[in-house]
């Protein structure tokens, strides 16, 4: 009974693995009013239920709407997080 417990847990803990290396992450980020979009997927194919769409993490969106008055047309950039791509997007926010 303990053996196949063990196996259980250990079978349950690589197919977690298994998840946690097969999901990707594309963060992109309007140019024109800086709100930020989080694609999830898995295998491959993309998750609406685990992405996060439109996120105004840093309050440019509502910078921007006061200043026009009107929704955004997003145009979508897409961030490479291991570049410096990443401390431009914050330099440009100050």
């Amino acid at each position: 009974m303990k053996i196949k417990s063990m196996y259980l847990v250990t079978l349950i803990f690589a197919l977690l693995l298994v998840l946690i290396l097969s999901s990707k992450t594309t963060w992109r980020t309007c140019s024109v009013c800086g709100v930020q979009d989080f694609e999830r997927s898995l295998f491959g194919k993309k998750v609406e239920l685990i992405s996060t769409r439109e996120v105004d993490e840093y309050g440019t969106y509502a910078k921007w709407k006061e200043e026009h008055g009107t929704t955004c047309n997003h145009q979508w950039v897409v961030v490479d997080e291991y570049s410096d791509q990443v401390q431009q997007h914050m330099d440009s926010i100050k």
